[in-house]
């Protein structure tokens, strides 16, 4: 695979994503069925046992969609347990699997060596501000580039 080619193909990817995504982000928990049901409680258990083995770089890629994530999770896990998904049970849901989600992203970021990652970023950084130069980092970090 030439350059190019891997360039194409990174791009296309991407752009599956990005419909993935909005898709996603229009649907509502009715428009779930049983095996979304599945996958939301496996995303929501990794996410609370901390396990990295879920694409990190993706859900961190987009806050408002993460978000929606952990709600339909939470709105999920709620469904199931037979426990009526008030506002606040949900919201406490969501928050607690953000906290685990920060772990996790804390972890892989303690665990690289960020001196090969700031040497990376450093002919951005005279044109970067200081938070976008952290999320490239951790884009960096979290796409296993480092």
């Amino acid at each position: 695979m030439t350059e190019q080619e891997y360039f194409d193909y990174c791009s296309k990817e991407l752009t599956r994503y990005e419909a993935r995504r909005y898709q996603f982000i229009g649907m509502e928990w009715e428009d779930l069925n049983k095996a979304d049901h599945t996958k939301l409680l496996e995303i929501g258990n990794k996410v609370m046992n901390e396990d990295n083995s879920l694409e990190l770089y993706l859900l961190n890629r987009d806050t408002n969609t993460r978000f929606k994530v952990w709600n339909m999770v939470a709105r999920t896990a709620l469904h199931y347990d037979k426990k009526f998904p008030t506002d606040d049970r949900l919201q406490l849901f969501a928050d607690r699997l953000e906290e685990h989600f920060t772990n996790m992203v804390n972890k892989e970021l303690e665990h690289s060596d960020m001196s090969k990652v700031s040497q990376l970023v450093s002919d951005f950084e005279p044109v970067l501000s200081s938070d976008d130069l952290e999320r490239l980092k951790a884009d960096i970090v979290l796409a296993g580039l480092v």
